[in-house]
């Protein structure tokens, strides 16, 4: 390594001649009076990781454009990003990943519609077609069995509303001895909580969308197809029932007259555990002997209902109606209009009258992530449409998809650099962040987001093939932003919009390029130094005078030493093996936002 050396821009219509200490102040003497601690002398200041994805089998009946990796999963985390982008879907591909993550998301992506499936890095790959679901039975039934002995009464309906054309009837059917088991269940979980969280009014987020309110039914698609859910949220404590009518092709709809089922009362499930056996519920059909099967006829027309024990709030209408206290809430919003009038009257849900909750569905369904997934509201107070969740599987059509647009933001790398041997540390007196950009020729974005230096500052890329390029037309970093000499950028306050930062896009083959090992490195042109990243130059065992974090880093206040803003820091500093996520815990007002 030369102690001088002169930067030659042979690739650019200007040359730059400028001499300055190639160690910058990464050597070894600095670490006692600087870093204040015992670097690990094998630490690489590496926290990028790098990996191949391959998709051994790509979703069926959906034709893939595009594979991405992603670093969280966009039907949960609106910030999810793009790690790596391939549209050659058969080949591996390549990414890199915070060091710290274990487990990343494949994403199939057609247009604007996307599927997701987690993926432990260690493994790499991903089968689409494969179900992640382990169905079982300890006593499977045969497809037709005897006439069934069900035990049918009058429903609330029936009981309180003959006048008004209501004479259905109602059963309870066994909930067969089928169980399904879950590998990943928090990711099915978090997944429809993200559309239909706890204690929220989802009733006006569902009013946005057209295509679930028209969604009334399940039809099965097969000759003989069959049809299961599964429970896979209760948040109410009230006794509730899933319930389910059918009408097979040509039927007249009567809601009010038809028989109708219910399976036993749902328990509370714990959807925060990843690993769990739940219940899965077999419909069953029943043909005009009462015959009864698990298969039914092709285009028959399933609805789903709530059938919910309200003793819990309705004392007036328990008094009203005795034991028959059950009450069915439906997706038609039009068949809950008389039960619901009768509860006004008695003073219940008064506060959302004008919510129109009298007329509006108490089930919705919809596609999210390739899953069919059926919400249901058990009263009339908050309509978040979670007390009880099931997914749907078998032979039915799809139902409207409510995925959430496909991911457009790249994965943010930062790289930030303390200019001078001697200083304060806290590692903002200069913070570039660099993305990538698809579509058309893929090029990276750098961005100047952070100056807390008063020297003269410039800062640099050393492309592939060793051409050293000059970031923001060559200026002085101070300039480039339009600020005087002596005044910082983005470390006290907000004093830049993040609209005049300066920006420049820079060609790569990104099929080499690694954000890790990227040369990005500034010249103090007062003190005559150059800082780089540590990965770029393969050093080990120095205090890194500049890092590459692979997040979109909060970096510290003005003079607030690394230390205090990130107390993780100095372990990972000692061992490289511990506090690997340091740069995502701050100290809380010691950055920043």
């Amino acid at each position: 390594m030369f102690s001088c050396v002169v930067l030659s821009l042979t690739a650019c219509s200007k040359s730059l001649d400028m001499s300055y200490n190639e160690n910058g102040g990464n050597s070894d003497q600095d670490v006692p009076n600087t870093f204040e601690v015992s670097v690990d002398p094998q630490h690489t200041w590496n926290m990028v990781q790098q990996g191949t994805l391959k998709v051994t089998a790509l979703p069926a009946d959906f034709e893939t454009k595009v594979v991405m990796v992603l670093d969280a999963n966009p039907f949960i985390d609106e910030s999810a990003s793009i790690l790596a982008y391939s549209e050659d879907i058969h080949s591996a591909i390549s990414y890199e990943a915070p060091s710290h993550l274990t487990e990343l998301y494949a994403a199939c992506v057609n247009g604007d519609q996307m599927k997701v499936r987690p993926f432990n890095i260690s493994e790499g790959k991903v089968d689409f077609k494969k179900d992640q679901l382990q169905f079982s039975s300890s006593a499977s039934a045969p497809a037709r069995r005897a006439a069934a002995n069900l035990e049918f009464v009058k429903t609330v309906n029936a009981t309180l509303f003959a006048d008004k054309g209501w004479n259905d009837e109602i059963a309870q059917v066994p909930a067969g001895q089928t169980t399904v088991h879950f590998t990943n269940f928090k990711e099915y979980a978090s997944t429809f909580q993200a559309f239909l969280p706890e204690n929220t009014r989802n009733n006006r987020k569902v009013a946005a969308y057209d295509n679930i309110l028209q969604c009334y039914r399940a039809i099965v698609s097969e000759e003989n197809g069959e049809v299961t859910v599964i429970p896979v949220h209760k948040e109410s404590v009230n006794s509730q029932c899933i319930g389910y009518y059918y009408f097979l092709p040509g039927e007249t709809h009567d809601i009010k007259t038809v028989k109708k089922y219910y399976f036993p009362s749902i328990s509370k499930i714990d959807d925060s555990v990843n690993e769990c056996t739940q219940q899965a519920l077999r419909l069953q059909y029943f043909d005009q002997e009462g015959n009864a099967s698990y298969q039914f006829p092709k285009g028959t027309e399933i609805f789903f209902f709530l059938h919910v024990d309200q003793t819990t709030y309705n004392t007036n209408l328990r008094n009203l109606i005795g034991s028959k206290t059950h009450i069915d809430w439906y997706a038609e919003g039009n068949y809950n209009v008389d039960i619901s009038n009768t509860l006004y009257e008695m003073g219940y849900g008064t506060s959302n009258a004008e919510d129109g909750w009298r007329e509006f569905s108490h089930v919705v369904m919809f596609e999210r992530n390739g899953e069919k997934f059926v919400g249901m509201e058990d009263w009339v107070m908050d309509f978040d449409y979670n007390d009880i969740i099931f997914m749907i599987r078998g032979d039915v059509e799809s139902f409207p998809s409510i995925d959430d647009p496909v991911p457009s933001h790249t994965h943010i790398y930062s790289y930030a650099f303390e200019d001078t041997q001697s200083g304060d540390y806290d590692l903002n007196d200069v913070v570039l962040q660099v993305k990538r950009i698809y579509g058309g020729q893929v090029r990276n974005e750098v961005k100047l987001v952070a100056l807390g230096a008063m020297d003269r500052i410039k800062a640099y890329y050393t492309n592939e093939e060793g051409v050293i390029i000059p970031l923001f037309g060559g200026k002085e970093l101070h300039d480039a932003v339009g600020v005087p000499q002596n005044s910082f950028v983005n470390t006290e306050s907000q004093n830049v919009e993040d609209t005049k930062l300066p920006t420049q896009e820079i060609p790569f083959d990104y099929k080499k390029f690694l954000y890790s090992k990227a040369d990005f490195f500034i010249v103090n042109e007062t003190k005559n130094q150059v800082v780089h990243v540590p990965t770029a130059l393969g050093q080990k065992g120095k205090n890194p005078n500049g890092v590459c974090i692979p997040f979109a880093w909060q970096w510290p206040k003005e003079r607030v030493r690394i230390f205090t803003a990130y107390p993780l820091f100095k372990g990972f500093a000692e061992n490289m093996e511990v506090n690997t996520d340091w740069y995502t815990q701050p100290a809380e007002g010691q950055v920043f936002k």
